[in-house]
């Protein structure tokens, strides 16, 4: 798969990418270069960076500020990248006019939204939810009544329980596009129900391709 992606993008002639997603960013900017010893013949940027400088020098500006009091969740990757990705994503909500709360853990001492924990048993009962109440019960004590999410990953895997403990999650890259006068045509939230019924048809397959032996 990386040999395909790399021969992909050589193809495009390109000065610089910029990642919608945060978790591609880590993926193509650290991980790769670190696991399969390669990295690609342009530089990278993450969209939040990317808006950010643009509205630092005044090319962009915000349309729809907004007025909401988030407690912020940073990604599992967030600290594997430079400091400036979690500076840029809390200077961001700032800037867009939200009143911004750090929960107990963050930054270097970040708790994630569980996923990665399945990795240990693939049972989600033992590793995912009980990381997740962790996470939610922080959120709660910030008082907020919403949690600002970066990740894409993060927000489909909460987005489930979240609704039982009365918290609301917001999905800021589509907060953010927002802000700066882009129309949302399908937000996340409602894909949420195919994304989950796809994942759940193709379970079986995934955890048949797992290979546990190196856990034992």
């Amino acid at each position: 798969m990386i040999e395909k992606t790399i021969a992909h993008f050589e193809q495009l002639k390109i000065k610089q990418m910029v990642c919608y997603c945060g978790s591609c960013y880590n993926l193509l900017s650290k991980t790769m270069p670190a696991v399969y010893g390669k990295k690609l013949p342009f530089a990278l940027i993450s969209m939040f960076q990317w808006i950010l400088q643009k509205a630092d020098s005044g090319q962009i500006s915000v349309v729809y500020p907004s007025d909401k009091h988030v407690a912020i969740h940073e990604s599992c990757y967030v600290s594997e990248l430079e400091k400036d990705f979690a500076d840029t994503i809390h200077r961001l909500y700032s800037h867009i006019g939200m009143k911004t709360e750090k929960m107990e853990h963050c930054g270097e001492n970040n708790l994630s939204c569980g996923m990665a924990s399945a990795a240990r048993d693939l049972n989600i009962f033992k590793s995912v939810l009980p990381a997740q109440w962790r996470r939610f019960q922080e959120a709660r004590t910030t008082k907020t009544g919403y949690i600002a999410m970066n990740c894409p990953g993060c927000y489909l895997s909460m987005a489930m329980t979240a609704p039982f403990l009365g918290l609301k999650l917001l999905n800021m890259t589509e907060e953010i596009l927002h802000a700066f006068g882009d129309t949302i045509q399908k937000p996340l939230s409602g894909r949420l129900f195919s994304i989950i019924s796809s994942f759940i048809q193709r379970s079986p397959y995934l955890i048949s391709q797992f290979d546990t032996s190196c856990w034992n």
